[in-house]
Protein backbone atom coordinates (compact mmCIF):
# COMPACT_ATOMS: atom_id res chain seq x y z
CA UNK A 1 0.00 0.00 0.00
CA UNK A 2 1.35 3.43 -0.89
CA UNK A 3 2.20 5.86 1.86
CA UNK A 4 0.56 9.21 1.30
CA UNK A 5 1.87 12.41 2.78
CA UNK A 6 -1.06 14.53 3.88
CA UNK A 7 -0.62 18.15 2.89
CA UNK A 8 -0.89 20.37 5.98
CA UNK A 9 -2.52 23.77 5.85
CA UNK A 10 0.78 25.37 6.94
CA UNK A 11 2.64 24.04 3.90
CA UNK A 12 4.48 26.68 1.90
CA UNK A 13 2.45 28.53 -0.75
CA UNK A 14 4.93 27.27 -3.33
CA UNK A 15 3.77 23.69 -2.94
CA UNK A 16 0.13 24.72 -2.97
CA UNK A 17 0.84 26.43 -6.28
CA UNK A 18 2.55 23.24 -7.47
CA UNK A 19 -0.62 21.27 -6.73
CA UNK A 20 -2.63 23.71 -8.84
CA UNK A 21 -0.12 23.43 -11.68
CA UNK A 22 -0.35 19.65 -11.38
CA UNK A 23 -4.08 19.86 -12.10
CA UNK A 24 -3.31 21.92 -15.20
CA UNK A 25 -0.76 19.31 -16.30
CA UNK A 26 -3.35 16.56 -15.80
CA UNK A 27 -5.66 18.37 -18.23
CA UNK A 28 -2.81 19.02 -20.67
CA UNK A 29 -1.69 15.39 -20.77
CA UNK A 30 -5.29 14.16 -20.97
CA UNK A 31 -5.78 16.24 -24.13
CA UNK A 32 -2.45 15.05 -25.57
CA UNK A 33 -3.40 11.46 -24.78
CA UNK A 34 -6.71 11.84 -26.62
CA UNK A 35 -4.97 13.35 -29.65
CA UNK A 36 -2.53 10.45 -29.80
CA UNK A 37 -5.40 8.01 -29.36
CA UNK A 38 -7.04 9.62 -32.39
CA UNK A 39 -3.90 8.92 -34.43
CA UNK A 40 -3.77 5.32 -33.21
CA UNK A 41 -7.41 4.74 -34.21
CA UNK A 42 -7.15 6.67 -37.49
CA UNK A 43 -4.26 4.61 -38.89
CA UNK A 44 -6.15 1.31 -39.40
CA UNK A 45 -9.21 3.20 -40.63
CA UNK A 46 -7.11 5.10 -43.19
CA UNK A 47 -5.57 1.82 -44.34
CA UNK A 48 -9.07 0.60 -45.24
CA UNK A 49 -10.52 3.89 -46.49
CA UNK A 50 -7.41 5.46 -48.06
CA UNK A 51 -9.17 8.34 -49.84
CA UNK A 52 -12.14 10.61 -49.32
CA UNK A 53 -15.27 10.15 -51.50
CA UNK A 54 -13.89 12.90 -53.76
CA UNK A 55 -10.62 11.01 -54.24
CA UNK A 56 -8.36 13.03 -51.94
CA UNK A 57 -5.81 10.85 -50.16
CA UNK A 58 -5.92 10.60 -46.37
CA UNK A 59 -2.80 10.92 -44.29
CA UNK A 60 -1.28 11.20 -40.82
CA UNK A 61 1.52 13.59 -39.82
CA UNK A 62 3.77 11.88 -37.27
CA UNK A 63 6.17 14.82 -36.94
CA UNK A 64 6.58 18.16 -38.67
CA UNK A 65 8.60 16.35 -41.39
CA UNK A 66 7.22 12.82 -41.49
CA UNK A 67 3.86 12.25 -43.16
CA UNK A 68 2.11 9.01 -44.05
CA UNK A 69 0.00 9.48 -47.18
CA UNK A 70 -2.32 6.49 -47.30
CA UNK A 71 -3.91 7.53 -50.60
CA UNK A 72 -0.82 6.64 -52.64
CA UNK A 73 -0.02 3.36 -50.87
CA UNK A 74 -0.70 -0.18 -51.98
CA UNK A 75 -2.63 -2.41 -49.54
CA UNK A 76 0.60 -4.04 -48.30
CA UNK A 77 2.29 -0.66 -47.87
CA UNK A 78 -0.77 0.54 -45.95
CA UNK A 79 -0.41 -2.40 -43.55
CA UNK A 80 3.24 -1.48 -42.97
CA UNK A 81 2.22 2.12 -42.44
CA UNK A 82 -0.35 1.12 -39.80
CA UNK A 83 2.21 -0.95 -37.89
CA UNK A 84 4.69 1.91 -38.12
CA UNK A 85 2.18 4.47 -36.85
CA UNK A 86 1.29 2.25 -33.91
CA UNK A 87 4.98 1.81 -33.08
CA UNK A 88 5.26 5.59 -33.08
CA UNK A 89 2.15 6.34 -31.10
CA UNK A 90 1.61 3.57 -28.52
CA UNK A 91 4.85 3.99 -26.49
CA UNK A 92 4.28 7.75 -26.50
CA UNK A 93 0.69 7.24 -25.32
CA UNK A 94 1.77 4.95 -22.49
CA UNK A 95 4.42 7.42 -21.30
CA UNK A 96 1.81 10.21 -21.38
CA UNK A 97 -0.65 8.04 -19.45
CA UNK A 98 1.80 7.42 -16.62
CA UNK A 99 2.89 11.08 -16.53
CA UNK A 100 -0.79 12.02 -16.30
CA UNK A 101 -1.24 9.61 -13.38
CA UNK A 102 1.89 11.04 -11.75
CA UNK A 103 0.53 14.60 -11.81
CA UNK A 104 -2.84 13.30 -10.63
CA UNK A 105 -1.08 11.88 -7.58
CA UNK A 106 0.64 15.22 -6.97
CA UNK A 107 -2.67 17.07 -7.31
CA UNK A 108 -4.15 14.78 -4.63
CA UNK A 109 -1.22 15.42 -2.31
CA UNK A 110 0.66 12.14 -2.80
CA UNK A 111 4.36 12.96 -2.70
CA UNK A 112 7.24 10.54 -2.19
CA UNK A 113 4.70 7.71 -2.10
CA UNK A 114 4.99 4.34 -3.79
CA UNK A 115 2.31 5.04 -6.40
CA UNK A 116 3.68 8.29 -7.93
CA UNK A 117 7.20 6.90 -7.87
CA UNK A 118 6.02 3.79 -9.74
CA UNK A 119 4.30 5.95 -12.38
CA UNK A 120 7.46 8.05 -12.75
CA UNK A 121 9.61 4.96 -13.24
CA UNK A 122 7.27 3.37 -15.82
CA UNK A 123 6.96 6.70 -17.67
CA UNK A 124 10.76 6.79 -17.92
CA UNK A 125 10.87 3.30 -19.39
CA UNK A 126 8.20 4.16 -21.98
CA UNK A 127 9.99 7.41 -22.88
CA UNK A 128 13.12 5.37 -23.53
CA UNK A 129 11.14 2.81 -25.53
CA UNK A 130 9.75 5.63 -27.69
CA UNK A 131 13.24 6.30 -29.05
CA UNK A 132 13.85 2.69 -30.11
CA UNK A 133 10.28 2.14 -31.31
CA UNK A 134 10.53 5.18 -33.60
CA UNK A 135 13.65 3.73 -35.23
CA UNK A 136 11.91 0.37 -35.70
CA UNK A 137 8.89 2.14 -37.17
CA UNK A 138 10.84 4.13 -39.73
CA UNK A 139 12.86 1.06 -40.71
CA UNK A 140 9.65 -0.90 -41.30
CA UNK A 141 7.94 1.87 -43.24
CA UNK A 142 11.07 2.56 -45.30
CA UNK A 143 11.40 -1.13 -46.14
CA UNK A 144 7.77 -1.21 -47.32
CA UNK A 145 8.01 2.13 -49.13
CA UNK A 146 5.34 3.74 -46.98
CA UNK A 147 7.22 6.75 -45.64
CA UNK A 148 7.66 10.08 -47.39
CA UNK A 149 8.71 13.61 -46.50
CA UNK A 150 6.35 16.56 -46.60
CA UNK A 151 6.42 18.23 -50.01
CA UNK A 152 8.39 15.36 -51.57
CA UNK A 153 6.76 12.66 -53.65
CA UNK A 154 9.76 10.36 -53.12
CA UNK A 155 10.10 7.98 -50.21
CA UNK A 156 12.50 8.18 -47.31
CA UNK A 157 15.34 5.69 -47.71
CA UNK A 158 17.04 3.58 -45.07
CA UNK A 159 19.35 4.39 -43.26
CA UNK A 160 18.98 8.13 -43.85
CA UNK A 161 15.44 8.11 -42.45
CA UNK A 162 16.58 6.31 -39.30
CA UNK A 163 19.34 8.86 -38.68
CA UNK A 164 16.94 11.77 -39.21
CA UNK A 165 14.25 10.28 -36.98
CA UNK A 166 16.73 9.35 -34.26
CA UNK A 167 17.73 13.01 -34.10
CA UNK A 168 14.07 14.05 -33.81
CA UNK A 169 13.41 11.63 -30.93
CA UNK A 170 16.79 11.95 -29.17
CA UNK A 171 15.13 13.94 -26.37
CA UNK A 172 13.05 10.91 -25.36
CA UNK A 173 16.22 8.87 -24.87
CA UNK A 174 18.02 11.57 -22.90
CA UNK A 175 14.90 12.21 -20.82
CA UNK A 176 13.86 8.60 -20.24
CA UNK A 177 17.05 7.36 -18.59
CA UNK A 178 17.34 10.28 -16.11
CA UNK A 179 13.66 9.87 -15.19
CA UNK A 180 14.22 6.17 -14.45
CA UNK A 181 17.25 6.98 -12.28
CA UNK A 182 15.32 9.75 -10.48
CA UNK A 183 12.51 7.31 -9.71
CA UNK A 184 14.92 4.83 -8.11
CA UNK A 185 16.54 7.63 -6.09
CA UNK A 186 13.10 8.78 -4.89
CA UNK A 187 12.18 5.20 -3.97
CA UNK A 188 15.36 4.84 -1.92
CA UNK A 189 14.71 8.19 -0.19
CA UNK A 190 11.16 7.07 0.62
CA UNK A 191 12.46 3.80 2.08
CA UNK A 192 15.05 5.59 4.24
CA UNK A 193 12.42 8.05 5.47
CA UNK A 194 10.05 5.19 6.34
CA UNK A 195 12.80 3.31 8.23
CA UNK A 196 13.72 6.50 10.11
CA UNK A 197 10.07 7.09 11.05
CA UNK A 198 9.82 3.54 12.45
CA UNK A 199 12.94 4.06 14.57
CA UNK A 200 11.60 7.31 16.00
Amino acid sequence: MSQTLTIPSTLSPGFTWARKLSRVMVAFFAIALLLNLTEAISAPLFAIFRTTPSGVGLGIGLTERVIIGFGSLTPWQAIGAVIGVELFVLPRMLSMYHILRLFLCFARGEVFAARPIAHLRVAGWWLTATFFASIAAVWLMSAWGALSTQGDAGHFRFPGAVIGLALIFRSTLFTGFPVIIAAYVMEEARRIAADHAEII
